[in-house]
Parts: C-alpha cells; structure tokens; sequence
C-alpha cells in the first residue's frame, strides 16, 4: 500500500514554477500610469537579469517606468532593447556608478527635450543628482523628477551637515525650491527612492516643509504609506516604506476624482524576486488626464 502512494504521488506534477507570465496588469488604456523601482545594482555583473525585468515591464503595460540604481550603460541598453516600442534615458550614460533613468513608452510618451540632472554641485544633499524629465500625455505636459536619496540613519534628525537625515531633509528643501522657482503651476511628479518614511512625527520628518504646505504638494503615497503589507522595502529589521510618489497641486483635481497608487508585490508572483531581481518593490500610480491641464 505505501509503495502503491508512492507511486502516485511521484507521478503528480509538482507547482508550475513562477514566471513574468503571472505578474498582473496594472495599466488601463484610459489612464496615465508610472512607476518608481529601484532596481538594486541592475548591470553590476553579467547575471543581470534584463530580459526578465523587461518582461515584468511589458505585463504591467504601463506609460513610464522611473528607475535608480543603473550601473551599467550596457546593461540598461540590453534592457531597452528587449522592451520594442520602448525609449529611455540613463543620466551619466559613461558612468558605473549607481545612476537614475527613465523608460517609456512610445506610443503614448513625447518627450519635450532629453532629461536632464540638476543641483549638480549638491554633492551633500543630493549625492545623486535629480533627473528632470518633461514629457507630453497626449496634450497633457508633465515633468517628472526622479530621485535616489541619500541612505541609512538613525531616525532622527541632528545639526551636524553629514548626518544622512539632514541631508535627506536638505535634499528636500532644494527640490522644493526648485519646483517652485522653476515649475510654478506645472504639473510635477517627483518620484524614487527618497530612503525615509513619510509619516514619521514632524520633528524627525525629512519631508516636513512638503507635508506643511499641502495646498501645493501632495505625497500620494500617504495613503497607503501606513500599511506593512505595501512596505517597499520589507526587510527586518529595516522593514519601511521608503519608495514615493509626490504631485503638485495642478493635478489635484484628478487624483481626487482617478488617482490610483500601490505597492507592486511582485515577489507574491516571483518566487526568486529578492534575490534575483531587487530588493525594492516597485511603486506605481495610475490617473486620469484632462487634456485641459495646463
């Protein structure tokens, strides 16, 4: 009897592997989509995987993907080549450091003019530089900002310039006064791995001088910031929520009435996505555009 289970048993297939086959679709035909991924070290050694990321790129079936953590020029070029019907942007193409990017998608995204890095000189605040990107939906102009902050630190925010959490604090100050002397009344989406958490008390919040004038900004990544379940980087004992997505106030008006954002739990699809992809979840959000938007 026990050889007779043994046999059955050992003719059942086992659980169908996971794939990029399974990740869900997050785009709509009827929305403006981006996502915000730290791809950790993508292109630091010949594994890189860029077919794969390519493919969970086409099945999400969104507009714009900004990514960080690039370090190959190479490897970001493989990755643009898997994607047909795909532009991108790597800043520093001649670097090997951990850059920012962007890619999109043709059919739907015109870039105004090739993005660009800003602060250049703010090597303390922004060790990476911010990467501008003005972009066209359909008649809507947009101009996304992505980000790498600086990382670590100990939750609290000291006088001394080199402590990473006010040199997250600093980096946000000048984005605002950049946002502000450079884009009043423009549609502005920053985005990326800003390395704090958003709803931390305001005495130690790095992004307090955004969250005081909330007729102006809005993290809209707050609404889901607080659920563990949506954390983008769930690992104890640094488990937290440290990937955003902000707007101004011109699109206001659509989020309330269309705006989507969430944590893409890719690893709950891909057995292997810690370890073989990155670290990080990516963040997307979705709206609906009115192409009366200034």
């Amino acid at each position: 009897m026990i050889l007779g289970l043994v046999a059955l048993f050992a003719g059942c297939p086992g659980p169908e592997p996971s794939s990029e086959e399974d990740v869900p679709r997050f785009g709509t035909s009827g929305t403006f989509e981006v996502v915000t991924w730290n791809i950790e070290n993508f292109g630091q050694d010949a594994l890189t995987p860029f077919e794969r990321v390519a493919a969970i790129i086409r099945r999400l079936d969104v507009d714009m993907v900004a990514v960080q953590e690039i370090v190959s020029q190479e490897a970001f070029d493989s990755l643009l080549a898997s994607l047909p019907g795909w532009g991108g942007y790597r800043a520093s193409p001649s670097s090997s450091w951990q850059e920012l990017a962007y890619l999109y998608r043709t059919s739907t995204i015109a870039p105004y003019r090739v993005p660009f890095e800003i602060y250049l000189d703010e090597d303390q605040a922004l060790p990476r530089e911010p990467f501008v990107f003005p972009v066209a939906f359909g008649s809507v102009e947009l101009f996304l900002i992505n980000n790498h902050f600086k990382c670590c630190g100990n939750g609290i925010i000291e006088a001394d310039p080199s402590d990473e959490e006010a040199r997250r604090q600093a980096a946000s100050q000048l984005l605002e006064d950049y946002i502000r002397s450079e884009l009043p009344g423009r549609n502005v989406i920053l985005l990326g791995d800003l390395n704090d958490e958003v709803n931390e008390p305001r005495e130690s919040n790095v992004f307090q001088n955004f969250i005081d004038d909330d007729s102006l900004f809005n993290f809209v990544t707050t609404t889901i910031a607080a659920d563990t379940s949506q954390a983008t980087y769930p690992h104890p004992p640094w488990f937290s929520f440290i990937d955003h997505i902000m707007i101004t106030a011109s699109l206001f008006d659509e989020w309330q009435s269309s705006g989507h954002v969430e944590t893409l739990r890719l690893d709950d699809v891909l057995d292997d996505y810690f370890d073989e992809i990155s670290d990080h979840r990516p963040v997307a959000m979705k709206l609906e555009l009115a192409p009366s938007l200034p």
